[in-house]
């Protein structure tokens, strides 16, 4: 992640320029305002950069990047008035994030300056009142990034050498130590940790049905997924009561997550009743994680994995509920995910006889 973040923002910034070009009559910016700019009150600049920040649009189902956008902040905030920046994962496409700050933006009053995004993801500028907001795009193995920027117009407010505290240069004729890989812990199987999960949740709502479940994967820390035997460090699970009291909205579920440390239960609110899907009898459930990888791999998923370098993230999803019924014989089907960049492998086997459904 870093390393993406890293070549997001050196091609931002030299970007920023093309936004900003002097006139004769102009003094070239330095990265900082002019003299008689940083001696003006913000509110001759257009405003309050924080009510500027808050009005901007987020992609739908936005994940902050805590850490990445804690650097990221920082730097910003060196400019004359101090700027803001952040980092996000969405749960959309490219072009669906794209849309939207071109759609939305020009109604909040940005004027747009430069645009060169398409398809696989890039850069927008504009600018409002002395004040300039950058939105950059981009896909990290598989999970679409968003990069977000307000600050006075002309100055630098993303770093060109990445994120994080500056490290210590190391002596020439001192090698770097080769570092030491972790062992990664023994995996589990979603099938064999089940019964754990459905025990706390009919501990939480008696009789109940399985939705779905996952593996987990940490995009910042790149930790978590399948592993080569199909197995992952945890699992979650999502229940929800077989007997609502009723189909209003918000309904009350629960995910369950199980790891070698314990079972941790956590209910949440759904704004669709389970009413809405057609759900498969998890007692139909007879191919576990790992056998469900073994014939994603056999059928080509191993191949592509071995091509790639490094080897792609994987990842498993069961599902069970499904708006017109997840397909299959007993409509229910394990997908598994390999999560390469720029493009992705998809496997949909059936989870009650071990069929390969589809494999793209």
């Amino acid at each position: 992640m870093r390393r993406t973040c890293c070549l997001l923002l050196l091609a931002l910034l030299l970007l920023l320029p093309l936004g900003c070009e002097p006139t004769e009559e102009e003094t070239p910016s330095t990265g900082a305002p002019a003299a008689e700019e940083a001696a003006a009150p913000a509110g001759q600049a257009g405003g309050d950069v924080e009510g500027l920040w808050e009005g901007l649009p987020l992609c739908r189902r936005a994940q902050l990047m805590e850490a990445e956008s804690a650097d990221l902040d920082a730097f910003a905030a060196q400019s004359q008035p101090p700027g803001r920046a952040a980092a996000y994962t969405c749960g959309q496409d490219v072009d669906d994030v794209l849309a939207l700050y071109r759609d939305e933006m020009p109604d909040l009053g940005w004027e747009k300056t430069l645009d060169l995004a398409d398809d696989q993801g890039g850069v927008i500028l504009w600018e409002q009142d002395g004040w300039s907001a950058q939105a950059m795009v981009a896909v990290e193995e598989g999970e679409t990034i968003l990069l977000l920027g307000v600050g006075p117009k002309g100055a630098a407010l993303l770093p060109s050498e990445g994120i994080g505290p500056t490290a210590t240069p190391r002596p020439t004729n001192t090698p770097a130590p080769t570092p030491t890989p972790t062992p990664r812990p023994a995996g589990l199987d979603a099938q064999d940790v089940f019964p754990q999960a459905l025990a706390a949740a009919e501990a939480w709502g008696g009789e109940v049905v399985l939705l779905k479940a996952h593996s987990n994967y940490d995009l910042s820390t790149k930790e978590g997924g399948l592993d080569l035997e199909g197995k992952a460090l945890d699992w979650t699970f999502h229940f929800a009561r077989a007997h609502p009291e009723s189909d209003e909205t918000p309904q009350e579920w629960l995910k369950v997550t199980v790891s070698a440390d314990g079972v941790t239960p956590d209910p949440y609110q759904s704004m669709l009743a389970s009413s809405a899907y057609q759900i498969a009898d998890m007692a139909d459930w007879a191919v576990g994680s790992a056998e469900a990888f073994q014939f994603a791999e056999a059928n080509g998923g191993q191949a592509y994995r071995e091509a790639m370098d490094p080897p792609p993230p994987i990842r498993a999803e069961l599902q069970l509920a499904c708006m017109t019924g997840c397909g299959g014989e007993k409509g229910l089907i394990w997908e598994v995910r390999y999560l390469g960049a720029p493009d992705q492998r998809v496997f949909e086997i059936d989870a009650a006889t071990g069929d390969v459904l589809m494999a793209r």
